[in-house]
């Protein structure tokens, strides 16, 4: 933050390239002389869209930014919100919709409020929660889908659990559903995902019978249908569990995370990661147990959608009066732990991890205003071997063409599926695979015919091939 006038925060939005290099930074105020606070960002391929809110003696309002990839700033709107306290509720979030128009949410007064921006800035239109459930709300989370609609969930305030809504692309509140817990009580925040098919993933943390906590997860159609519902307390029946958050990979599966009590005697509680299949059967559970305090607590959770494999990114933090260790670990579709890393700060503190975006087998942490960049570690490959048997044949180019165009093979290392290694598996790679092998093309880069590693810096990854050592 920088002082503005001097006691006072502004925003501050820094951008990194791949390696950590800070390529540019920019300070802005909001409307007024006060505390301004940047909540949420999104990113398209063409620019960069902020929420924040900012304070003034005249009252607080919601700040909506957008600025281009090299940090200028396109366009900036404010939005005066009312100055009655918010109910128990999560800061503003924003999303881009598919036409590159931005929607935004937030509590205003004691309802939540969705405003939507076109392009360039221009409001589209607004909505405060007017639906059946007469009753206050306060805001969770809000997603976009293919089509434009908005997803959001809230809180409601007389104890009746939570609502989440749909709206369509204009405004127009389509259906609502109502989540109750045993007795109504609600102790974490619903958070919201969007899955294939636009399918809307809920989780949150609802009371059981025993009056203690569970992971609540629900699966609602684009069309308000109650697919799936399950809740996960933990290891007995009047055990509790607090969830942090949830993601959806693109086969569907649902992972949620969030702090359990322990089933030991030694500690208060560890950190557990669930599971579940597209249809909402529990696959597996994951406890992991730090070593150095009794109190383990989940801190982000995260999906690297370009990976066809699946799989899942969560963080935790372990606390005893202050922060001991801090951990970073990916799951494989079925629950392994396929790797795992100590997250400290340069100055040999642990970094509590705010939020984790994962991108062709990139991982970027950021939490205690420090951002770190972590790279999954590459195995050797061998260029054109498609489907990872050691052989360059026709199998191959039919692995590619299976996994771009029909889906039902899974490609666990693309790096070796992008045989010109022009940094991209399309269809020119079986294309040259099929030349090399047919009409005497030139053979593919290195590393071919034998195995190696990448010879040059790109997006994909190859986090497993079981031909090479």
């Amino acid at each position: 933050f920088t002082p503005h006038p001097p006691g006072f925060d502004d925003f501050l939005l820094l951008r990194y390239s791949p390696d950590g290099t800070l390529l540019w930074d920019v300070v802005f105020p909001g409307p007024g002389d006060g505390f301004d606070e940047l909540t949420d960002v999104a990113v398209s391929e063409t620019s960069i869209s902020v929420v924040g809110l900012a304070s003034a003696a005249t009252g607080r309002s919601l700040v909506t930014c957008r600025f281009d990839l090299d940090g200028v700033l396109l366009w900036q709107s404010e939005f005066a919100l009312t100055t009655a306290p918010p109910t128990f509720s999560n800061p503003p979030a924003i999303a881009i919709a598919p036409d590159d128009s931005v929607t935004v949410g937030t509590t205003d007064g004691d309802h939540f409020r969705l405003i939507r921006y076109d392009a360039v800035g221009g409001e589209l239109w607004t909505t405060p929660y007017d639906g059946i459930l007469a009753d206050s709300t306060g805001f969770f989370a809000l997603g976009v889908d293919s089509t434009g609609a908005v997803a959001v969930t809230a809180f409601l305030g007389s104890g009746s659990g939570t609502v989440t809504a749909r709206y369509d692309a204009v405004g127009r509140l389509e259906w609502e559903h109502q989540t109750l817990g045993a007795f109504g009580g609600v102790v974490a925040p619903s958070t919201l995902s969007i899955g294939p098919d636009d399918r809307i993933i809920v989780t949150s943390g609802h009371e059981t019978t025993c009056g203690l906590f569970e992971y609540r997860t629900l699966q609602l159609s684009p069309s308000g249908i109650l697919e799936w519902e399950v809740g996960y307390h933990g290891p007995t029946p009047c055990s509790s569990s607090d969830p942090l958050g949830n993601a959806v990979d693109g086969n569907g599966r649902v992972y949620v995370t969030g702090s359990g009590v322990t089933p030991d005697t030694v500690d208060f509680s560890d950190l557990v990661t669930v599971g579940y299949d597209a249809l909402g059967s529990e696959l597996w559970v994951e406890r992991i147990d730090l070593p150095s305090t009794d109190v383990e607590r989940a801190t982000a959770i995260g999906v690297d959608r370009s990976n066809a494999a699946g799989g899942v990114y969560t963080s935790g933090v372990s606390v005893s009066g202050i922060v001991s260790e801090s951990v970073l670990v990916r799951y494989d579709p079925d629950g392994a732990i396929a790797g795992s890393v100590d997250l400290v700060t340069t100055t040999g503190f642990p970094l509590t991890v705010s939020s984790l975006a994962a991108s062709h087998g990139r991982i970027a942490v950021a939490g205690d205003g420090i951002t770190v960049q972590l790279f999954e570690e590459t195995s050797s490959f061998i260029r054109a071997d498609c489907n990872g048997d050691g052989a360059i044949d026709i199998g191959d180019a039919i692995a590619a063409l299976d996994a771009l165009f029909i889906g039902t093979a899974s490609v666990l290392c693309s790096d070796a599926c992008d045989t010109n290694d022009d940094g991209h598996f399309d269809i020119a790679d079986p294309v040259s695979t099929l030349a090399h092998l047919f009409t005497g093309a030139a053979p593919p880069p290195p590393p071919f015919p034998a195995c190696g590693p990448d010879p040059t810096t790109d997006a994909l990854t190859c986090p497993s091939f079981g031909s090479c050592p």
